[in-house]
């Protein structure tokens, strides 16, 4: 923990809580901020992550000292300051000393789960502020660009932004895919129009509480292209490679190992029984 800042906000001041620059930017998590004794009126805090809100500072008193934590993805807003001083300290959390084993950790786990032949859910998603909805990696928090570092380094994801139907199933309405893991276009275009399966620190999208959000993050594990665009067509390109008795081609929408492109059907006839009802196609070379 470091000291970011000292903060004095006068009438109408409303937000100085920003962490300051700091040479531990990349291991910082959150920020912890130190209410001094100070009489002023105004200037309530708001805290809100996930989807719920906590206020904070409507209460003070002038011989204690009120102090509050937060994840760094924690938005923090302030009502502006009516009369008197409101003095505070900010202070940065981050890791020291841990070098690059959370990230290691998380690597491996999101990797096992890409490799995973037992979960039901294939598109996941992390909420992101309203603010984010221009589908822009850059504006990224940290720890949200953590979450995207992992999945990149466990190499059997695919990651994108999306804006979604928030007030109906909450369906794909735009995707930009994450220009590392090279998605085929015809994935891009069959995600349009499709829910995701979960969102982290969220409940469930049947679940009765659960409202969904504007623009989230979004990532699947590679294997699950097939489902996204044509079940019938990967089985005919298997078939295909077993009447040739070799694999010697490009694969089907960036995947080579028939394996993985059989496990990404498996979840279709899970969901709907051992028939296939829908005629055949057969993707362009440009999409496969």
């Amino acid at each position: 923990m470091e000291l970011s800042h000292m903060v004095v906000d006068d009438v109408g001041d409303a937000d100085s809580f920003h962490l300051q620059p700091s040479d531990n930017n990349a291991t910082t998590f959150g920020m912890l901020i130190v209410l001094l004794p100070s009489a002023y009126t105004g200037g309530v805090l708001t805290f809100t992550h996930s989807g719920h809100s906590q206020t904070f500072g409507d209460d003070m008193s002038l011989l204690e000292t009120s102090f509050a934590a937060s994840y760094l993805s924690t938005a923090i807003t302030s009502a502006p300051i009516t009369s008197g001083r409101r003095a505070a300290l900010v202070y940065r959390l981050f890791y020291r000393g841990v070098e690059d084993e959370p990230l290691q950790s998380a690597e491996a786990a999101f990797r096992a789960l890409g490799q995973s032949t037992t979960q039901e859910v294939q598109r996941l998603g992390l909420e992101l502020d309203a603010s984010l909805c221009s589908l822009s990696f850059a504006n990224l928090s940290l720890f949200k660009m953590g979450l995207v570092n992992a999945l990149l380094a466990a190499g059997n994801f695919d990651i994108g932004l999306a804006t979604l139907a928030a007030y109906e199933k909450g369906q794909v309405q735009a995707f930009k895919p994450h220009p590392a893991c090279n998605i085929p276009d015809a994935v891009g275009r069959g995600l349009i129009g499709r829910p995701l399966d979960g969102f982290l620190y969220l409940p469930p999208p049947n679940f009765g509480a659960f409202d969904c959000p504007l623009c989230a993050i979004v990532f699947w594990p590679k294997r699950h292209r097939v489902g996204i665009v044509d079940i019938v067509q990967v089985l005919d390109f298997v078939m295909l490679r077993l009447e040739r008795g070799d694999d010697d081609d490009d694969g089907y929408l960036g995947i080579s190992d028939s394996g993985e492109l059989l496990l990404g059907a498996v979840p279709y006839f899970v969901l709907h029984g051992p028939s296939l009802a829908k005629p055949k196609g057969h993707l362009s070379k440009n999409e496969r």
